[in-house]
């Protein structure tokens, strides 16, 4: 065990701040409060969270998907 007195200060700091981006239909920037914003969406990007068990099943029935 550490015997030392540690202040906040002396800690280092683990968590950071993101500043996210987001795909729009004027192209990937980072929205602001008070703004409404469309989304840009391509096919590329709907696939890219699929897992295997629902690309076999879109490739089947990609109505339902919709």
């Amino acid at each position: 065990m550490h015997k030392e007195k540690n202040t906040l200060t002396d800690r280092k700091n683990y968590h950071t701040f993101l500043t996210p981006y987001f795909n729009t239909t004027k192209g990937s920037i980072q929205l602001e409060s008070a703004n409404e914003y469309t989304v840009g969406f391509d096919k590329s990007i709907f696939f890219k969270e699929f897992t295997k068990k629902e690309l076999k099943q879109y490739e089947k029935t990609p109505a339902e998907f919709e």
